[in-house]
């Protein structure tokens, strides 16, 4: 019976001591760049102009 209350007393203590967040981060942070070349095929657009975009902004930190 002792170490069941002790077990209980324990647990309730590390539960208050818990850092909990209201909205805990679920996703990873996101940029979105809207392009538009109005002359260009979209497999033009998707090579000449998203794929450098993509490549530069890939290393930033803090953009996964």
């Amino acid at each position: 019976m002792a170490g069941a209350i002790a077990i209980t007393i324990g647990g309730v203590f590390s539960v208050t001591q818990m850092p909990l967040d209201v909205f805990p981060p679920f996703a990873s942070p996101q940029v979105d760049v809207q392009v538009e070349a109005v002359s260009l095929a979209p497999e033009a657009v998707a090579t000449q102009i998203t794929v450098p975009i993509e490549s530069a902004v890939n290393g930033l930190p803090g953009v996964l």
